[in-house]
């Protein structure tokens, strides 16, 4: 049966709707652009913010992207219908948080939503990649961009697989990638999500603004399921080892070798990887 115009329509308005009923009390104060295709959701946010600074906490969802952006430059495969890729820019006082918070905070925040449409909470990977049983499942791109003396962002990007089957990915990704109907859940309604994920993000970052960074370090290292274990910890001096001990944004994270106890600052972790564990890989 073919689609309307008023199909179309009626579609549209029903998703942007469910998205604000989840997303609670942030609705108020939620400016959300609703894109049918788009090359990166992260790039117009950035372009947007450029020509002027949102006041409000800033939504941007596309129903398609043909061009989305993961750690590195890597692409981001994204099936229509079958996937949601957003991205959110913070309310104004938590813009000037620090890099390692506003990833942090992303990465547990995606983790928390997911993990109420999944079996077991989905595993966070060094940064912020979200596995099952090794496979990725979804990506978080954090940006920010500089303009004269302007710093615009920042932007938090996120990429979710729900309903992709197997062979809707691409071949080289069939081994790497998962979606949450493979991993053994009901994939949710795209709009739900979306809401749900952008009042996460809300309470994750006020947290990390208001509070001791300890909340959000202890979830984040939980998330990472690696405290307790002994890790491989990759910097542009050489590989760090030792057990996981804890983690703090001040002085990163916290091994012991042995009788040694050291800290490996957050900025020059490249990677990090559970020497146990074939399925804590380098990070992405």
């Amino acid at each position: 049966m073919s689609t309307t115009a008023s199909d179309e329509e009626h579609e549209r308005e029903r998703f942007e709707q469910e998205l604000r009923i989840a997303a609670g009390p942030l609705a108020a104060e939620l400016e959300l652009v609703h894109l049918a295709r788009i090359d990166s959701t992260n790039s117009f946010a950035l372009d947007r913010e450029q020509r002027q600074e949102s006041t409000r906490a800033l939504l941007v969802v596309a129903d398609e992207q043909s061009a989305g952006r993961g750690q590195h430059g890597r692409s981001w495969f994204a099936s229509r219908g079958s996937s949601l890729a957003l991205s959110y820019v913070p309310r104004p006082a938590q813009r000037e948080l620090a890099a390692p918070c506003l990833s942090m905070s992303a990465a547990v925040a995606a983790r928390e939503v997911l993990a109420r449409v999944l079996p077991r909470p989905p595993r966070l990977k060094w940064p912020n990649d979200l596995l099952v049983e090794g496979r990725k499942l979804a990506g978080i791109l954090v940006e920010c961009r500089t303009f004269g003396t302007r710093r615009i962002g920042p932007v938090l990007g996120i990429g979710i697989n729900l309903g992709v089957a197997r062979e809707e990915f691409p071949p080289e990704l069939r081994e790497l990638a998962t979606s949450i109907a493979l991993a053994g859940g009901a994939a949710p309604a795209r709009g739900p999500l979306a809401g749900a994920l952008a009042l996460e993000f809300e309470r994750w970052l006020e947290r990390a603004r208001i509070a001791e960074a300890r909340e959000l370090t202890a979830a984040y290292l939980d998330g990472l399921e690696l405290r307790g274990r002994r890790v491989a910890v990759a910097t542009s001096a050489g590989t760090r080892r030792g057990v996981c001990l804890g983690l703090d944004l001040e002085r990163g994270l916290h091994l012991r070798d042995g009788a040694e106890d050291l800290c490996v600052p957050l900025p020059q972790i490249a990677a990090l990887r559970d020497e146990a564990s074939e399925s804590g890989s380098s990070g992405a």
